[in-house]
């Protein structure tokens, strides 16, 4: 949808901002006052933030983990990153606005082709943001960003971040894949999510020196700790649904939902469905058609508030993804740092390193109803096994999926990449052009 005319911004206000940031004639002489406070603002010893510009398709308050990846990155580096975002809307018109403390260009849409917007001018926008930052972080899978890639090459050294290979679109990765390797190979880092990332992608392969693996990262805190107005509505919760096994994410088909209402005619238990997407309707009638409609539960997009409520009432949190288009499973350490066991799938990606089998959760074969039944039920029947296997996960978020830690290795990559001018410095470089 088009912004609204509050989150927009004229033309000529967005090219006023691009000309304060242009190079000053060279007849131009900065003059700094001797004042001792002014001095140390802006001397040789203190380094500015670091300016980072991340390219993807879409961003906040759209819902997704690529996006929530972002989001994760942007706010864990707040304060040494002056983050800016260029995605395109969903479909209409763009604008400029702010999420997270960072700048977000959104470019005009067409709508959607092949699960992408439709960005023309998304290049364009590439080509004069780019300009104006000390490094570029490309968030991959996005066909126009490849395009951009491959069209402009800023002096600004480049991280992509391949959050998961192109699975179905058969014609459309192969029409694509030289734009792609291009791409790669234009990158001076690649970021993923697992060492799985790495070892099962086609793609990266002929990169893999270039790869240096990032987990993704949460505020623990954010999800943990319960106030009182979220424990009221986990007891309210776990009274209508005492058996809980929930499933945060996109109504879509790699998901493996089907499989999971198969399951749920073995399993005594409920299943609450959290989410929207394209085969919403399809599951309602496949939930009556199997005659579990009473067991399940469609909530659509949830609150944050709501959501985390759902994680803490909940008795398993269940990843049944059947595709290799589910990368790493966000929700699963959501979950984790909310203490509850995880069954997910044995896909050759990141989703069974995140929680592992007999470790934090229960792994099973990807399409298998009758193995995702048991895996469940077990669960729900064992508490101890489940409380046991939940603890775990809590302990391996803190250690290996905490935002402080995973924004320090990304931080790392970044300086690794820019030596980081300071204020005075920049001032000299611009002066120098």
């Amino acid at each position: 949808m088009a912004l609204n005319q509050s989150e927009s911004i004229k033309s000529g206000q967005f090219e006023s901002q691009l000309l304060a940031d242009t190079p000053m004639p060279l007849s131009v002489k900065p003059v700094v006052p001797n004042y001792p406070i002014l001095g140390k603002l802006v001397g040789p010893k203190d380094a500015s933030p670091l300016r980072v510009l991340h390219v993807y398709k879409l961003f906040s308050p759209v819902r997704g983990g690529g996006i929530a990846a972002m989001e994760s990155i942007i706010r864990g580096l707040k304060g040494r990153v002056s983050a800016s975002v260029l995605v395109a809307t969903k479909v209409g018109l763009g604008g400029q606005d702010q999420k997270c403390g960072a700048k977000v260009r959104r470019v005009m849409s067409l709508g959607y082709i092949k699960s992408m917007p439709a960005a023309p001018t998304l290049p364009f926008w590439y080509a004069v943001m780019s300009r104006q930052v000390d490094l570029i972080h490309v968030h991959l899978p996005f066909p126009i960003a490849d395009l951009a890639m491959n069209l402009w090459r800023p002096q600004a050294p480049v991280v992509v971040h391949w959050h998961s290979d192109i699975v179905q679109q058969v014609w459309t990765k192969r029409l694509l894949r030289p734009f792609l390797r291009r791409s790669l190979k234009r990158a001076n880092k690649i970021i993923v999510g697992s060492p799985r990332h790495i070892e099962s992608s086609k793609e990266l392969q002929p990169f893999k020196d270039k790869c240096v693996v990032v987990p993704y990262g949460i505020d623990i805190d954010k999800w943990s700790v319960a106030d009182s107005a979220v424990k009221s509505e986990v007891n309210a919760l776990r009274k209508k649904h005492p058996r809980m096994v929930l499933f945060l994410g996109r109504l879509v088909a790699y998901k493996g939902l089907p499989v999971l209402l198969r399951a749920m005619k073995e399993v005594d238990g409920s299943l609450v469905i959290a989410g929207e997407g394209p085969m919403e309707s399809v599951l309602l009638r496949l939930a009556g058609t199997l005659g579990v409609e009473n067991k399940v539960t469609f909530t659509g997009a949830l609150s944050f508030q709501e959501l985390k409520a759902h994680y803490h009432a909940c008795s398993v949190f269940v990843l049944p993804s059947i595709w290799r288009n589910e990368a790493f499973g966000l929700a699963q350490i959501e979950a984790m740092a909310c203490r509850k066991p995880v069954v997910n799938t044995d896909l050759p990606t990141g989703v069974p390193w995140v929680a592992r089998d007999g470790i934090e959760g229960i792994t099973v074969a990807p399409n298998s109803a009758r193995e995702l039944a048991q895996a469940i039920q077990k669960l729900l029947d064992t508490p101890d096994l489940a409380k046991k296997l939940g603890d775990a996960g809590f302990d391996r978020v803190s250690t290996k999926f905490n935002q402080t830690i995973t924004s320090e290795k990304l931080y790392s990559v970044y300086r690794n990449l820019v030596k980081q001018p300071t204020s005075s410095m920049r001032t000299k470089e611009r002066l120098a052009e």
